[in-house]
Order: structure tokens, then C-alpha cells, then sequence
């Protein structure tokens, strides 16, 4: 089995807790970043239809960034109470909305079954 620096787990778990707060509180200020705007502004459509899907899975509330840079990806922050979904502009831009939309709710079904906490378990643990 592999070590793991201690440094690098305390460092993660700061950066963790950072980001769960930010996410478990509506008005978190994601937004506030230059490079990070709520979807809505741009594409009204892609956060009406992500408000559809949560509603539909059991997520609470959900609010869709766009993230400017140029690698293309979508991930989840938060979990079912609160679900903060980033798409990159380079997603975005090769992606339908229709794709885009497809993707969203991928990220929500992990935002759902609470696979982020799982998962920062699983490496504060060492597994």
C-alpha cells in the first residue's frame, strides 16, 4: 500500500471543507470568481431543464456555472440538499444543448447518491 504525505491530506481536507461550506450554503459566492458566472445569465434554457432533472431525482436545489477555461469537463459540488454543477466554456462549446443537459444530470445522479462525500471519506481514510 502506498503512503500519502500527511501534508497533502491536511491540505486536501482544508480545501475540502472549503468548498463543502461554500456548497452547502445557497449564495455561496462561486460566482464572485471572474472566471465563474451562473449559467442562467447566459443560457436561461440549461438551468430551467437542470431544475426539472433535480426535481425529478430528489435533488433539492441546483444552480449551473459556467466555468471560462479551456478544458472541456462538468463536475458536482454539494450533495442533494444543495448542488452547485460546473460546466467548462470549452464543454460548452462542443456540447449540444441537449448534451449539455445529459451531462448535468450525470452530475446530479452523483450529487444524489452522495458520491462526493464517498469519495473524500474513502481518501481521508487511505483507501
Amino acid at each position: 500500500m502506498r503512503t500519502v504525505n500527511p501534508w497533502i491530506r491536511v491540505e486536501f481536507v482544508l480545501a475540502a471543507v472549503s468548498f463543502v461550506l461554500r456548497a452547502l450554503v445557497p449564495g455561496n459566492g462561486f460566482d464572485a470568481h471572474p472566471a465563474v458566472k451562473r449559467i442562467g445569465e447566459s443560457d436561461p434554457a440549461i438551468q430551467s431543464r437542470a431544475e426539472d432533472l433535480a426535481a425529478e431525482i430528489g435533488v433539492n436545489d441546483v444552480t449551473v456555472y459556467a466555468w471560462e477555461t479551456d478544458v472541456p469537463n462538468l463536475f458536482v459540488l454539494g450533495g442533494p440538499r444543495h448542488s452547485h454543477v460546473f460546466a467548462t466554456t470549452a464543454a460548452l462549446e462542443v456540447l449540444t444543448e441537449d448534451e449539455t443537459v445529459a451531462c448535468v444530470g450525470h452530475e446530479l445522479a452523483h450529487s444524489r447518491h452522495r458520491h462526493i462525500t464517498a469519495l473524500t471519506a474513502m481518501f481521508l481514510i487511505g483507501v
